[in-house]
């Protein structure tokens, strides 16, 4: 294995964590997006029917 010194590891294993950080929040920020996406969609979708029915029972 590369022989490294003690402090070389930490360095190593922070810049891990930070990437290991940045990818989890990249997929959570990306799902919460798509949430978010599809109930915005939901709330127009249902607004747009109770519209629709508001008209024909007139």
């Amino acid at each position: 294995m590369i022989d490294l010194d003690r402090e070389t590891w930490w360095y190593l294993s922070i810049i891990i964590l930070i990437v290991a950080y940045l990818i989890w929040n990249a997929n959570r920020s990306a799902k919460s997006k798509k949430a978010r996406k599809n109930r915005n969609f939901r709330h127009r979708y249902n607004q747009r029917k109770k519209e629709e029915n508001s008209r024909t029972e007139l």
